[in-house]
């Protein structure tokens, strides 16, 4: 549902950042049986990684915020404190869900659209790790607030960051700091 999309090289802390962000969007495509069963596909907007046309990085997706509470609602939450070790624990926590049930790496992948993957894919949901803001976008009433919230917090700091849509955009992509994530802990857990 959900990614960053790069336009120039990761910076270090960006990479596990996308990562995760990454193995959520192509996890969340298969679970709700969308894109074109491409690696990076989650809907309209490109994938982790891609150019794109527009020329802007983007936290993007497909579905917007879900009306009422789902048994989903528990995953594990990547918060801008958890260290790189614990994010990369709790995917592949997800990931093995996966293999576990007979579903490669590959065929989750490549597979997404068919009734197996998408069957898998929603048995590992529970599992699959989330970061505050798309939480938000699934669960909370208030998002649009928050969303607009941290695309100022960026702004302040002096970074060209914009709502487009549902979604957070970064006209010159992610910056080497830790803004990203300062903002987003600031806009939606209110530290």
């Amino acid at each position: 549902m959900s990614r960053y999309r790069q336009m120039r090289p990761m910076s270090r802390l960006a990479e596990p950042l996308l990562a995760a962000l990454a193995v959520t969007a192509i996890g969340l495509s298969a679970a709700c049986g969308g894109g074109d069963g491409s690696a990076g596909a989650t809907g309209a907007q490109g994938a982790a990684g891609d150019t794109g046309d527009s020329g802007v990085a983007s936290i993007a997706g497909s579905a917007g915020p879900d009306a009422s509470p789902s048994p989903q609602a528990e995953r594990p939450l990547i918060r801008p404190d958890t260290s790189a070790e614990e994010q990369e624990r709790l995917t592949n926590l997800w990931l093995q869900c996966f293999e576990d049930n007979g579903v490669s790496d590959t065929e989750r992948k490549t597979r997404a659209d068919t009734p197996q993957v998408r069957q898998v894919a929603e048995d590992c949901a529970p599992l699959e790790p989330e970061r505050l803001w798309q939480r938000s976008l699934r669960l909370d009433p208030e998002y649009p607030d928050k969303l607009l919230a941290w695309a100022e917090c960026l702004q302040d700091r002096g970074i060209d960051a914009f709502v487009d849509g549902d979604f957070l955009s970064l006209a010159d992509g992610l910056p080497a700091g830790t803004e990203v994530e300062d903002c987003e802990a600031e806009a939606f857990s209110g530290s």
